[in-house]
């Protein structure tokens, strides 16, 4: 599942609502049941994934997922949110909005703003970086 995000970076909205509409029609079949509250929104799960990919390229060091590795960003100019986030990733630019959909845009924006609120990756595993701040 982790992988798949890759692939569905750049899927349209109107793709993604008809999977979103599945699970809806399921959270209707449980409603009032236990199993119903513990299910995440396939958009959390999909943000999830593409995190965990981006902590496994950029902190684990994967080596077959090195060619998406982003440079970290380089302060231009001696503020204080470039000093309290020393992790943060350099983002892409986009142009056009199926470029913006992709994994590397889309993804390295959600890092900078969870690096952001977790500066030291250096004492988590992969669990835990799905486990922190995700729910």
């Amino acid at each position: 599942m982790e992988y798949s995000s890759l692939a569905w970076g750049g899927a349209a909205s109107n793709h993604l609502h008809l999977l979103d509409r599945v699970q809806d029609r399921t959270k209707r079949l449980f409603d009032g049941t236990e199993f119903n509250s513990k299910l995440d929104s396939l958009q959390h799960r999909r943000d999830v994934a593409g995190l965990s990919t981006m902590f496994k390229i950029q902190e684990m060091h994967v080596p077959h997922l090195q060619p998406l590795r982003l440079p970290m960003r380089r302060p231009e100019r001696t503020t204080r949110s470039v000093e309290q986030v020393p992790a943060a990733l350099e983002e892409p630019r986009c142009y056009t909005s199926h470029y913006q959909r992709q994994f590397l845009p889309k993804y390295s924006k959600l890092w900078n703003t969870f690096i952001s609120v977790n500066i030291n990756l250096a004492t988590f595993s992969l669990q835990r970086f799905k486990c922190s701040g995700m729910m």
